[in-house]
């Protein structure tokens, strides 16, 4: 992937540490574990703001998921029952909302499986599409876009800064 430079203090990479690249796959592999992970540059405020809101939308999805159950089996405490009267709601409206949505839902199956066998039976199982193939390194090349050097440069490292785009604009391209 390459990375173009940014205003930032980034390394600048010169021309003559690529020339002797090893491309064998036995160097590209062997990555020690801290190149592996990703490292981010977040601010604590903003990872901290991040796990709040997380954690609060998980204790509504909880008691949200609490307050249906709860319906279903007809259980009745005192927190679910000031959530009931607050939205002034009871056991059997819950339960008529559930039934509801689960046969809206089976209708659509419905519709949908009758829809795909209507297709399959009309059309029949066409296999119109072929898998395109790997496009190889000759083909890429052939392009003219990009220099040979800067391609396999492209190839083996995973951050590359550049000074100026390397690929050929296609707008002035003749």
């Amino acid at each position: 992937m390459a990375i173009t430079r940014s205003r930032r203090k980034n390394r600048q990479l010169k021309n003559n540490e690529y020339k002797s690249l090893d491309l064998s796959k036995e160097s590209l592999v062997t990555k020690s574990e801290n190149e592996i992970f990703v490292k981010s540059k977040e601010k604590l405020g903003k990872k901290i703001v991040e796990l709040i809101i997380s954690i609060i939308l998980w204790l509504n999805m909880l008691i949200i998921l609490y307050f249906f159950i709860s319906a279903c089996f007809n259980y009745n405490d005192n927190f679910i029952g000031i959530l009931k009267s607050y939205f002034k709601i009871t056991n059997n409206d819950i339960q008529y909302f559930v039934k509801l949505s689960i046969m809206y839902f089976c209708l659509s199956y419905i519709i949908l499986f009758s829809w795909k066998m209507y297709n399959k039976k009309r059309f029949g199982n066409l296999q119109r599409r072929e898998e395109s193939k790997p496009t190889s390194d000759e083909e890429m090349l052939s392009l003219g876009l990009i220099k040979p050097e800067v391609y396999k440069i492209l190839q083996a490292d995973k951050i590359i800064i550049f000074d100026e785009n390397p690929v050929k604009d296609l707008s002035r391209r003749s």
